[in-house]
């Protein structure tokens, strides 16, 4: 045993002779080369799972534990995991951006190869992957005293058939440790984002709710809610796009599609079933079980993973900071663009939503935001927005400006991105320790830089799985705070909107988005008006419009207005089910009645009035409007005059209360053969002649025979 410790140790040493260079922030940038020319190589991947203390001001030794993993096809024999920290302190938010543009092949930092520092993980098989746990004593840390982002991690070292060992490592995992004043201040803002593209299908139900479902168990959507729930009571900021809520709900409902049927009142709930006792079993748990709870039916494991959902992020949000986004996580700049009553309705939906008593949290209040998703937004758009509307951007939106700004009289947070982009590599830079040294980091070098404050917004493609430790790492650096947004201190700098730097207007949302967006809004309140049982349908075909105008379709516009005009389809076939019939006639007066049949073809029962145009010689009078039961047909009496002869086209066309057409029209002829006063009068006055003539004859026959006797 001795022997192999002694043997282990010699390795080190001979590590150490091989040297390695520290990079300063001025060497950083001359040092960048092919980041991916050792990646493939490197036979041995490490990833750093805990790192405690989170910074270099603590006391006592470093633990780092993680795992190395042989990616080769070969056997690596006697491997040891070895630590290493840099020697110069990265002091500014530049120097970082460089460190972090390093190449995995440059050496960053000594290595510490004293007895007791390392691990010998021993041989690693083709696949195979191990535990490492190693303590550093601090003062085997030859990091300078200066205030700064200091390089730390390990280095992985061993040999194989082909490869002999030498001083280059064979797998690295690289982040940041910091050293602080004891004066020091920061405060660090994080934005946890429950958004995602939201995408319905004709019929209004959710498109692939498979996809839905898994981000729910093991994507974004289930990573913020663990996210929040790691970190406890401590303070947080939400970004909250309520149409992505309301796609989770759709999946607790069995994802139904548009409904045309009557809308529940609460005359029209269920009422709460009666308290009965329950018999509880050995387990403490009741008697019932999940079908019993649901009157036999057995829940959809689907619907009750969304439901559970719901319920964890309504816990989550608790009573944080909310930002509410427009509904749909609409495109502003495209918006304002081309359509601002688009933004006015995804601003007033968002604005009902958050007042639901369903709205996650507790909040009393809940500000409405717009953070669009690229960071950027047009000044045009900027100035158009009305307080109290907060904006969420990227800090390279307004570049050398602190993170909390006035912008155009709007209060402004500005996200610094870096924070967020995880760490350095080549380890899994979205990894918890990764991302939670990053942040220290970020909020480090910009302290030092004399900006306190720092806004993290989570990628919300990318959120980090966490457990309780990174929060417990962050709580224990001294001069770090947890804060909300509304909570940032400071001087706030007042800029002009014009100040923005514009994003490239081409890459918004095209005007044919809006415009198909439109035609279904209208379509929708049509549908809504003539079933008088439905108050809420005009509503949820808004709600899927908004949903078409979002930011994250800018990559495929094209898609996202062709689903949009098939639910316009689909709420016209809805109201081509409704249509009127009539048959040619021929009035035998100036005046006269004809009958049309208003056919509904839907289950639902329809109010609708009746149309008539005609070529404007033919005059019809107006009818109150008709209530049709679903599935039914009712005949209706139409009076048309006219003063002139002939043949007069028709079109009759079933409408809502405000006039507006509702499904098929139907074209009749009519035909007036008889018409006008005067023609009365002419006839009169040739009758009367006639029989004037004829009683005249009759006189002068009855005259000659008199005389004839």
């Amino acid at each position: 045993m001795l022997s192999r410790l002694i043997a282990a140790g010699l390795v080190c040493v001979f590590t150490v002779l091989c040297g390695s260079v520290a990079i300063t922030d001025a060497a950083a940038v001359d040092a960048v080369e092919d980041e991916e020319a050792l990646e493939p190589a490197a036979p041995l991947r490490l990833s750093i799972d805990q790192l405690t203390p989170a910074h270099l001001d603590a006391k006592g030794p470093i633990r780092i534990r993680g795992t190395v993993t042989n990616t080769s096809e070969e056997e690596w024999r006697a491997v040891n995991v070895l630590p290493f920290a840099g020697t110069e302190p990265i002091t500014s938010p530049a120097g970082l951006r460089a460190a972090m543009a390093l190449p995995i092949t440059a050496e960053v930092g000594d290595r510490i190869t004293a007895f007791g520092a390392y691990a010998s993980v021993g041989d690693l098989g083709p696949g195979e992957t191990v535990d490492f746990d190693i303590r550093v004593r601090r003062d085997l840390i030859t990091t300078p005293e200066d205030p700064g982002a200091y390089w730390f991690g390990v280095h992985a070292s061993g040999e194989s058939d082909t490869t002999p060992r030498d001083g280059v490592a064979d797998g690295k995992a690289r982040t940041f440790l910091t050293r602080m004043p004891q004066d020091a201040e920061a405060r660090v803002a994080l934005v946890l984002p429950v958004r995602r593209p939201v995408e319905r299908g004709a019929d209004g139900a959710l498109s692939e709710p498979r996809s839905w479902l898994a981000d729910l168990d093991h994507g974004s959507l289930g990573h913020v809610v663990d996210f929040a729930d790691a970190a406890g009571n401590r303070a947080l900021t939400w970004l909250i796009d309520p149409a992505v809520v309301d796609a989770v709900r759709s999946l607790a409902a069995d994802n139904p599609g548009r409904d045309l049927g009557p809308t529940e009142g609460p005359e029209d709930q269920p009422a709460e079933p009666e308290e009965t006792d329950e018999t509880e079993d050995t387990d403490g748990d009741t008697g019932g079980d999940t079908e019993a709870e649901t009157g036999g039916a057995p829940v959809d494991p689907d619907a009750q993973a969304a439901a559970d959902w719901l319920a964890s992020l309504d816990d989550a949000v608790g009573g944080s900071e909310r930002l509410m986004l427009p509904y749909g996580d609409l495109d502003v700049a495209a918006a304002v663009l081309h359509d601002r009553a688009a933004l006015n309705l995804a601003l007033r939906r968002t604005s009902e939503w958050a007042a639901e008593p369903e709205a996650p949290g507790t909040s009393e209040e809940a500000a409405p935001a717009v953070a669009p998703l690229n960071g950027r937004l047009a000044a045009s758009a900027a100035t158009v927005l009305e307080q109290p509307t907060t904006m969420l951007l990227d800090a390279s939106a307004l570049p050398g400006a602190g993170a909390r700004v006035s912008v155009g009289g709007l209060t402004t947070y500005l996200a610094t991105p870096e924070a967020t982009a995880g760490g350095p590599g080549p380890e899994p830079t979205k990894g918890q320790v990764a991302h939670r040294q990053q942040i220290i980091a970020e909020a480090a070098v910009r302290a030092l830089s004399g900006e306190q404050q720092t806004v993290v917004s989570l990628d919300p493609e990318e959120i980090p799985q966490v457990d309780d430790t990174f929060f417990t790492g962050l709580d224990g650096v001294p001069w770090l705070d947890l804060s909300e947004l509304d909570a940032l201190e400071g001087e706030v700098t007042r800029v002009a909107a014009s100040q923005l730097l514009d994003p490239a207007v081409d890459t918004s949302l095209p005007a044919a988005n809006f415009r198909a967006a439109q035609e279904l809004i209208d379509a929708g309140a049509v549908l809504d008006d003539v079933l008088p049982l439905t108050d809420t349908l005009a509503a949820d075909v808004e709600t899927e419009a908004l949903t078409g105008l979002s930011g994250w379709h800018r990559a495929a516009p094209a898609v996202a207005s062709a689903h949009l005009l098939e639910a316009r389809g689909d709420v016209q076939d809805s109201l081509n089910s409704v249509r009127a019939v009539g048959q040619d006639v021929t009035l035998s007066a100036d005046t006269g009645r004809f009958s049309v049949t208003v056919i509904n073809d839907l289950a639902q029962p329809v109010r609708v009035g009746l149309s008539a145009t005609t070529d404007g010689s033919l005059e019809i009078t107006p009818t109150d409007p008709v209530d049709i039961g679903g599935d039914s047909r009712v005949t209706r009496y139409l009076t048309a005059s006219s003063e002139l002869l002939g043949l007069h086209t028709v079109e009759l066309t079933p409408t809502d209360s405000q006039g507006d057409p509702v499904g098929q029209a139907n074209t009749i002829q009519i035909r007036a053969s008889q018409v006008s006063e005067l023609i009365w009068i002419v006839f009169a006055v040739g009758g009367g002649l006639i029989a004037l003539a004829i009683v005249r004859r009759l006189v002068r026959r009855i005259t000659g025979w008199w005389r004839a006797r």
